[in-house]
């Protein structure tokens, strides 16, 4: 741990941060670490490849939100969590309307 370098962000003055709200915080916060840290020369080999073949390639943070009903599963991703709620409930939706489970 000597060598572990640490940051400090400050909330806003009139943040009223609950244990779960700084619990969620610190997960956000070392997942962002994570994704720009610690790549193995294998997804780094990856996606030259894929650039290679013409594919653009984004990784980043995204949302998920997930809906059940019985067996049935429905999933959608989104850049906020309102965009991924969203694109659920557009999902869940169509399925119901058109039959599906």
């Amino acid at each position: 741990m000597a060598n572990t370098q640490f940051i400090e962000v400050p909330l806003p003055e009139d943040a009223r941060a609950s244990h779960m709200d700084l619990e969620l915080l610190k997960a956000m916060l070392h997942a962002i670490v994570c994704l720009h840290f610690e790549w193995s020369s294998e997804s780094e080999k990856n996606i030259q490849e894929l650039e290679h073949d013409g594919w653009s390639v984004h990784v980043g943070p995204t949302w998920l939100a997930l809906c059940r009903r019985g067996q049935s599963l429905e999933q959608a991703t989104g850049r906020t969590p309102d965009e991924a709620i969203a694109r659920l409930y557009h999902e869940a939706r169509f399925d119901t309307r058109y039959g599906c489970p």
